[in-house]
């Protein structure tokens, strides 16, 4: 019997530089397609994230912003059906605004009318029966508000419509705080100001329409008005309207926002 003994080196790093090629010619496959899977990913979702953005900087009150233009026919129709929906939405509102501030206006002359009615009747209150005097309150009280309530009309329609009437100027602040006060009918005691007359730059009658109505619902809501705080903090000022009620409820913070 014969044998013969070859040795298998040459074939044995002929295999193992082969499975080194196999070894890493699957990892670049791999990542190749990682990579291309990535891209693709991304180019079809873009269009998604540009909506998705686009929207929430409407929301966030810029409705002025638009999908820009683009060249891909896949993306012409979403892109136009898009800006369409937008610009039929920001002109309702703005219509909406509009019929608003004229509704608003038109009101203002009948309601002045009355005003200047019920001071006529005010003056002459002495020579009235107690009934008639007592009827003068009550109308006056609700003139008043219903004043309020159509001043905020009409500011916030004009808003809506995108026109910024607001005469800003240096205020200051604590003098403002106590013709608010005194006009609520509060003691001056209330106002706790940690300042030394600071003066903020704003519209002052927006301002003070804005801490009325802070004060009106510490009365109406809060079980009473019991102190008004002013702190500085560099260049902010801290204004804390404090009543003795027990707080708004978690689940109604976000809805009080609501008009």
């Amino acid at each position: 019997e014969f044998y013969r003994v070859t040795p298998l080196t040459e074939q044995d790093d002929t295999l193992r530089a082969l499975s080194t090629v196999l070894v890493f010619s699957a990892c670049l496959a791999a990542g190749a397609g990682i990579m291309l899977g990535l891209w693709a990913s991304r180019k079809v979702v873009q269009p998604l994230n540009l909506v998705a953005s686009t929207a929430a900087e409407i929301a966030g009150g810029q409705p002025d912003t638009r999908l820009p233009a683009t060249e891909d026919p896949e993306l012409t129709t979403l892109v136009g059906s898009f800006n369409s929906m937008v610009d039929s939405l920001q002109q309702r509102v703005e219509s909406d605004a509009r019929f608003a501030a004229d509704v608003g206006h038109e009101l203002r002359s009948p309601l002045t009318t009355l005003v200047a009615s019920v001071e006529l009747l005010e003056q002459h209150r002495r020579e009235l029966p107690a009934r008639a005097v007592q009827a003068i309150d009550l109308v006056s009280g609700d003139l008043a508000r219903l004043q309020r309530l159509l001043d905020n009309l009409l500011h916030m329609a004009r808003t809506d419509a995108g026109l910024d009437l607001s005469d800003r100027a240096p205020v200051p602040l604590r003098e403002l705080l106590l013709h608010t006060l005194a006009r609520a009918g509060k003691p001056a005691r209330l106002l706790r100001d940690e300042t030394t007359g600071v003066t903020v730059h704003g519209d002052k009658v927006l301002l003070e329409r804005a801490f009325a109505n802070l004060v009106d619902n510490a009365d109406r809501h809060g079980e009473g008005l019991v102190a008004i705080t002013v702190q500085r903090d560099e260049d902010e000022v801290l204004v804390v309207v404090d009543d003795d009620g027990q707080g708004v409820p978690v689940e109604d913070r976000q809805r009080i926002f609501e008009r």
